[in-house]
């Protein structure tokens, strides 16, 4: 290896975050801000990924070969992809338990799963990451998808040119770009929310990891449609109005804030049912995704939940992006460069 590319370092694998309207790429040199290598975000035309399911590989392996080639300043260096999977279409558990010998493990853990995983162990891929050991308790983070999705994934990269090396939940990789820079303390819950285009995640996580995640419906589109109608006017008038006054214009802030409304009420059931269990207090909300650019957002969500609320900040500066609107392939990316342990549902 040259001594320029240990200076710089050299990527591990290139993030590439699908959802069911774009695809972004991101690869970073290091994990200092300024570090990026190659960037893409491409729209995905419509039917080709749904809700998470991918409906066509070939369109998807084509418009994948098309955003690596409109990677700039530069295309990726390596084949290896680090990639997530929509949290409707994963499960992520914490799971506590006393400490066993190595070997037992994956037994004890698939005991506990089998009577919290709403589906068929046999046909999941699963696995899992120990995140904390002492003599007595041992807590693990557990994921698991379905086969078939898995090697859906798996099956498009390699139709794409790539090598899927890493497969994750989709909250797992938001997790590490928002909130693993912070220091939490043992009995300290932060909240991550990310609303995006068509779904918005509400994520509680502690030191340990991921305690509980919710998939909503209502998101950006939701909040455009809900403009549009009270105001009676086009989705392009619309989404106009909330990007550029959002919760500053009064019909568009009363129509938003009426929708977003079901967001609200499962953060308070999750928030409530959370410290109800455990001994354990959240002090802050971390808004994200493409949504949270909306004018006047943070503002409102902070006076409906009651607690500091503030954008989400992730390590890297996409100019001309928002940078809360890129958590999830930061996420990644931050994997990628590093190949980090942690829960891969791919090649296991």
């Amino acid at each position: 290896m040259s001594i320029l590319k240990k200076l710089i370092g050299t990527p591990q694998a290139f993030a590439l975050d699908i959802s069911d309207t774009d695809i972004q790429i991101l690869e970073v040199r290091g994990l200092k801000n300024g570090n990026v290598r190659a960037f893409a975000h491409i729209d995905l035309a419509e039917g080709i990924v749904k809700e998470g399911l991918i409906l066509d590989q070939a369109k998807l392996a084509e418009a994948i070969r098309s955003a690596v080639d409109a990677c700039r300043p530069n295309k990726p260096s390596t084949k290896k992809v680090v990639a997530c999977l929509p949290d409707t279409k994963s499960v992520t558990h914490l799971f506590e338990f006393e400490t066993v010998k190595e070997k037992n493990y994956r037994d004890t853990i698939q005991k506990l799963a089998a009577v919290t995983v709403p589906f068929n162990l046999e046909e999941l891929t699963w696995d899992f990451v120990v995140r904390s050991k002492t003599a007595e308790l041992t807590s693990v983070m557990f994921a698991a998808a379905k086969k078939d999705l898995v090697q859906a994934y798996d099956h498009t990269c390699a139709l794409a040119g790539l090598e899927l090396t890493i497969l994750e939940p989709e909250s797992l990789s938001l997790s590490r770009a928002v909130v693993d820079r912070i220091k939490l303390k043992p009995n300290e819950l932060i909240s991550v929310i990310d609303i995006g285009g068509r779904s918005t995640i509400i994520a509680f996580i502690s030191r340990l990891g991921m305690r509980l995640t919710i998939d909503s419906p209502i998101a950006g589109q939701a909040l455009t449609d809900a403009i549009a109608s009270a105001n009676k006017v086009d989705a392009a008038a619309a989404e106009k109005l909330k990007r550029e006054k959002g919760f500053s214009d009064i019909s568009a802030a009363q129509a938003m804030r009426e929708t977003m409304k079901p967001i609200v009420e499962e953060f308070q059931r999750a928030k409530n049912h959370l410290l109800r269990q455990k001994n354990v207090t959240l002090t802050r909300v971390f808004v994200a995704g493409g949504s949270s650019a909306t004018p006047g957002i943070i503002e409102e969500l902070k006076t409906s939940l009651e607690i500091e609320t503030a954008l989400a900040v992730p390590p890297f500066t996409i100019p001309g992006y928002s940078i809360n609107q890129l958590a999830v392939v930061c996420g990644l990316a931050i994997r990628a460069k590093k190949l980090s342990p942690g829960v891969n549902l791919a090649h296991v």
